[in-house]
């Protein structure tokens, strides 16, 4: 090719390929006064589909398509990724044209490496209107899954200003609101769902009581229960399906939610003048790191180190959340960036649109057709 780029070549069966910089004689060749070259302190592994970056074919009509071994199958238009509560099972729904324009939610077993379909949407035709009550899942946006193993699916109609409504959403019964998958894959709904989406707002109440304008984030508690996002507002699912809206904190309104391990998910609070601080909600404490982006943060490893967007968009960084300050030798840079190769030897990815973090230092990001795997290795 007249212009190649650099591939990330990383084997899935493989798990000790740790990114070093190369530290060859060309250092002598610079004098005394050239820095020191930076070691990574991040370890890289593909869990899911290609190898290399910017991922190869296949089309579309071929993406989210094939289950089986993770080296084989290829990583639909990825709309969300969640993690198992034992960090060994990653959830994904896709966007996929397997059988036309449908959702599709898949099950990735980190173990062994097999990746299956749990459940697939109805089919949403623009010329016709969809039945009411939902029987299944139409679109999906988010996903957690519960300590019993249950898993938690929002379901969203796309509209704006909330009159503005895709046509097969048109009846009472069809407005926005969580599912309920059992382990054992009986599906049914928790909450939402009865109000004609037209006027769909934010209310509280239990079951088809409650309304919900437009879920986002939604985030697994210990105790059973769910947090989400719904416009600027956070709330609350208990296992029983009763919905409150959560008041902002003592210091300010409080928005966004990032999901981390263990129920260690962070918020944001708005500090005025642009400016917003992480807000850790499991202990209700403000941390030093402010941005005037907070959609830049893609993850939280815990209360104090999570994953952050370059304001330029050309790669990302663990940042702590308490100084500030970048971890040295942790920036992963995009692929097509001017940072394609930075001195610490970093392969670069394509920009993640998902992430989910786990436990032990470890997220999980899309790039492109497949997902990789970031370990922190410490300083």
């Amino acid at each position: 090719m007249r212009h190649q780029k650099k591939s990330l070549q990383i084997s899935l069966l493989s798990a000790c390929v740790v990114v070093l910089c190369a530290c060859g004689g060309g250092d002598a060749a610079l004098g005394t006064n050239a820095p020191p070259p930076t070691r990574s302190s991040i370890h890289m592994e593909v869990v899911l589909g290609p190898q290399q970056f910017p991922s190869p074919g296949p089309d579309d009509a071929a993406r989210g398509c094939r289950d089986g071994h993770a080296s084989q199958a290829r990583l639909g238009h990825a709309a969300e990724i969640a993690l198992s509560t034992d960090q060994r099972r990653l959830y994904t729904i896709e966007r996929t044209h397997c059988e036309g324009p449908q959702f599709r939610i898949r099950a990735l077993e980190l173990d062994s490496r097999q990746i299956s379909t749990l459940l697939i949407s109805s089919p949403v035709p623009h010329d016709a209107q969809q039945a009411a009550p939902l029987r299944n899942v139409l679109e999906p946006r988010a996903l957690a899954e519960g300590p019993d193993g249950s898993l938690f699916i929002a379901d969203n109609v796309e509209h704006f200003n909330g009159s503005l409504i895709m046509p097969y959403r048109q009846q009472a019964g069809l407005g926005n609101g969580i599912w309920r998958r059992t382990a054992e894959g009986q599906l049914t709904q928790l909450a939402g769902f009865a109000a004609l989406p037209s006027r769909i707002g934010i209310r509280d109440g239990q079951g088809p009581a409650a309304e919900f304008s437009s879920i986002g984030a939604l985030c697994s508690m210990p105790d059973g229960s769910l947090l989400l996002t719904d416009q600027s507002l956070l709330r609350r699912v208990s296992p029983d399906g009763t919905v409150s809206t959560l008041p902002s904190s003592q210091h300010g309104a409080l928005h966004g939610l990032r999901c981390g391990p263990g129920g260690q998910h962070l918020s944001f609070l708005d500090l005025g003048a642009g400016q917003s601080a992480v807000y850790t909600l499991d202990r209700q404490t403000t941390l030093g790191y402010t941005s005037a982006e907070p959609t830049h943060v893609l993850a939280a490893l815990d209360g104090r180190l999570a994953w952050v967007l370059a304001s330029d968009r050309s790669s990302m960084s663990l940042i702590d959340l308490h100084s500030g300050q970048a971890i040295p030798g942790s920036t992963v840079p995009f692929a097509g960036s001017a940072m394609a190769a930075p001195s610490s030897g970093v392969p670069p990815i394509e920009m993640p649109l998902r992430a989910a973090a786990a436990a032990n230092g470890v997220a999980y990001f899309t790039s492109g057709q497949s997902i990789v795997k970031i370990s922190y290795l410490g300083p």
